[in-house]
């Protein structure tokens, strides 16, 4: 018997803030995770220069 329900809601995306010192992988990083369907908020640095 069916139901007159609505079916769920897909989940909101998984947002995710990178923080990396290499700016190349923090690029090829973001552009694997938006492949995969996650949302990028930013990027940045943390950490001490040498």
């Amino acid at each position: 018997m069916p139901h007159d329900c609505d079916p769920l809601p897909p989940p909101p995306p998984i947002k995710v803030l990178i923080v990396e010192d290499e700016f190349i992988l923090a690029i090829a990083l973001q552009e694997t995770l938006e492949a995969l369907g996650y949302v990028v908020t930013g990027s940045g640095r943390l950490g001490k220069d040498p």
